[in-house]
């Protein structure tokens, strides 16, 4: 979109094209942008933009300017269509319909809200000419429901007038004024300013103490700012790549931060611990302050955490998030029918809340066919719930069958119920490697209609890469093997560059989860090359970091080629592994059951899988069931899952986690995890061999992973006598 005439000549040709006589018949400027604006919404003006085809407007030009008696606070303005112009540089630009939000605050007393609106547009087709910056003026009465709020907007409700504004769940849901805080404090977090945010959260809640939101906002942000600075800075995740660092070193670096991190958690939360206790014994009549304490307690003391949740039921039956909070524990604890129960109590107190609908659809853990017309009923409540979709979409990957799996994943994303935009994206990613490894066509045809999604850099990233390996098969057809390899060279170098703009990494980590078609493809063109030793010898690399059957199948048959058994293949994936095998840190721990010792050498000579877990990681418990399928297969071969708390506070409640599967659950702690087996998040796992050494680093979340995770076991069961 290229503007063809600068705007001072626009501007020095005529005063306004609204004044003059419009040009070329460009409709006057407010037949362009019909322009109007409303007080509708509680706190904030909402002004709308109606733009005529072949129209734009800016969204840089956009001002906004407070009048008579207005304080206003940050436009809320919608993402725009974003392009470089040659003259203007990165712009972005509104068409059709839009509208923006503007907060704000009048004077005691004072019955109008005045403000002026600043845009600028231009017309996109020929003639492309641009209209000079034109201003609105906006001048509103003060709606009723405001006049109370705007008499004093620091001065924070008292407990009397805010039980007598509200009552029953709504009395949680938090003033006008209260949610106009909280969505700049929100706003201020995205943007990675953490005291900006802090300052709003403590606003929304001076402006009205029993809104929960803001208290978990509140709380939430103080608490894993150090985390998110941990995760987020790029030093420590790129050390191994910046400074030549070996994965040890790298890894004690990750776990002194860790460390340092960890330390700074608990002093923000014992801070925030005193703080709420005392608010607890101030106001003995709002249930928001019990229930708040007790989530400071959600990751070192359940057994706490429950008692504060239901003292807040005790102040008041009508508190929806202590429901939410007490079926969090159930769930945990493998209470699915009481959790169930809880949740939907909550949902019933507050049934336009997506989130508790979200979670609710969470817990649901059977399939049957109620409760898939409950989720795709509660999905057309709630369209935009990112929980209820993946809940959807984890259904249909329940599906056996490779064929009946694409079919239903295919149905959600054509036809996802209530247009759903996050089931019919989250469809579509997991079809995307699917496709990747079958049908590169079909790999290529989804990138392509998804690039005109919000995703759509990531997914035109796709598209070129689909190209790129298309491009390489064809060269190898063509009898070109040797241009297919400086094809797929370049495929590596532009995985590794996007890699290094998501992360901040130099290089991809070579012990990753290898992308299975590429080396397939490199193998193919390889052996076409008269190159099959390399292809077997790169496909032992990627059998010893990641198993599949279908590399299995293509190592088998390029070694075929040369004369290899499959004893002596398996051999050289054997060397490979040997090569950067690690002893694994010996240990004695105590059994959660009857404390007895049980130590790691207990099981030389024996496949072990140690797994580093805590009862209140989410994804920790996700694993079970397929560790659990591992586990059945092989126990008859002396494999033992060894299932490590790393969480010593959450001690309790391992049994209750734990039961109905066949692991050994021994009592360990942070510290020991980190500095023993440098683990920094959670779930780790070491896949270990009879020989006392660490061979593979399986992370079970799905089928696949799990089919992998056996062939790794099979594999150290084959060698446990080498």
């Amino acid at each position: 979109m290229r503007i063809l005439l600068l705007l001072t000549l626009v501007v020095g040709v005529v005063p306004t094209l609204a004044a003059a006589q419009t040009p070329s018949g460009l409709l006057p400027i407010g037949e362009a942008y019909k322009f109007s604006a409303d007080a509708n919404t509680p706190g904030v003006v909402t002004v709308h933009w109606a733009i005529a085809p072949g129209y734009y407007l800016y969204r840089g030009q956009m001002k906004f300017t407070a009048g008579k008696d207005t304080t206003l606070g940050e436009p809320r303005l919608p993402e725009g269509k974003k392009y470089h112009d040659e003259y203007l540089g990165d712009v972005e630009t509104y068409h059709d319909n839009i509208e923006a939000g503007v907060p704000y605050t009048v004077a005691p007393g004072a019955t109008r809200i005045q403000l002026s609106v600043r845009y600028q547009g231009c017309h996109e087709v020929e003639p492309k000419l641009c209209y000079p910056p034109h201003a609105e003026t906006v001048d509103l009465p003060v709606p009723k429901a405001m006049k109370t709020v705007a008499a004093a907007p620091s001065a924070p409700p008292t407990r009397a007038t805010m039980s007598a504004a509200k009552s029953g769940p709504a009395r949680y849901l938090g003033s006008a004024a209260a949610q106009v805080a909280l969505k700049e404090g929100e706003k201020a977090k995205q943007s990675g300013h953490h005291d900006e945010a802090v300052s709003e959260f403590k606003k929304a809640i001076s402006l009205d103490p029993y809104f929960a939101k803001a208290h978990e906002s509140y709380l939430n942000t103080q608490r894993f700012k150090p985390i998110v600075d941990f995760l987020s800075g790029s030093r420590v995740a790129s050390l191994s790549a910046e400074e030549g660092l070996s994965s040890e070193s790298a890894g004690e670096e990750r776990g002194k931060g860790l460390a340092k991190v960890t330390e700074q958690m608990k002093r923000i939360a014992d801070t925030l611990i005193r703080e709420y206790t005392l608010l607890v014994k101030q106001h003995p009549e709002n249930a928001v302050y019990p229930w708040a304490l007790g989530s400071l307690y959600n990751e070192t003391d359940i057994a706490r955490q429950e008692k504060y949740c239901r003292q807040a039921l005790q102040i008041d039956k009508d508190f929806a998030q202590a429901y939410e909070c007490l079926a969090n524990i159930a769930s945990m604890r493998n209470d699915h029918l009481q959790a169930l129960a809880y949740q939907r109590q909550a949902m019933e107190l507050m049934p336009d809340d997506p989130g508790l609908a979200g979670n609710y659809v969470w817990m649901l853990k059977d399939n049957t066919e109620t409760a898939d017309a409950e989720i795709k009923s509660l999905l057309m409540r709630f369209p935009d719930s990112p929980l209820i979709a993946t809940a959807l979409i984890n259904r249909a990957w329940k599906q056996k069958m490779q064929g009946a799996r694409i079919d239903a994943l295919e149905e959600l994303r054509k036809d996802a119920p209530a247009s759903s935009k996050p089931v019919a994206a989250l469809a579509a990613e997991k079809l995307y490697p699917i496709y990747l490894g079958a049908d590169l066509a079909k790999a290529k045809g989804l990138a392509q209609e998804m690039i005109r999604g919000p995703e759509s850099q990531e997914w035109a990233a796709r598209r070129a890469y689909v190209d790129a390996l298309m491009k390489a098969q064809g060269e190898i057809d063509a009898g070109q093997a040797e241009s297919a390899l400086t094809t797929l060279k370049s495929v590596q170098k532009q995985q590794d560059e996007e890699f290094a703009k998501r992360t901040g990494q130099l290089n991809r980590p070579r012990d990753g989860e290898p992308v299975q078609n590429e080396y397939l493809l490199r193998a193919k063109a390889l052996d076409a090359a008269g190159k099959t030793a390399e292809a077997v010898k790169m496909l032992s690399d990627v059998y010893a970091v990641f198993p599949t059957d279908v590399v299995q199948a293509a190592l088998m048959s390029y070694g075929e080629k040369l004369g290899k058994t499959s004893a002596q293949l398996n051999d050289g994936v054997w060397a490979v592994l040997k090569s950067k095998a690690k002893p694994a840190h010996p240990f004695t721990l105590k059994r959660a059951d009857n404390d007895q010792a049980v130590s790691l050498s207990d099981y030389r000579g024996k496949v072990v899988i140690v797994d580093f877990w805590y009862p209140n990681c989410g994804p920790c418990r996700a694993s079970f069931p397929y560790w659990q399928n591992v586990a059945a297969k092989y126990k008859d071969k002396g494999v033992t899952v060894v299932a490590i708390n790393g969480m010593e506070d959450q001690e309790a409640e391992i049994l209750a986690v734990i039961k109905g599967y066949d692991f050994l659950a021994l009592k360990g702690n942070e510290k020991f995890a980190s500095d023993a087996y440098g683990v920094w998040s959670y779930p780790t796992t070491f896949l270990i061999g009879a020989d006392g050494n660490i061979y593979f680093y399986p992370h079970l979340a799905d089928d696949a992973h799990q089919r992998s995770a056996e062939l790794a076991v099979e594999f150290l069961l084959a060698h446990s006598k080498s």
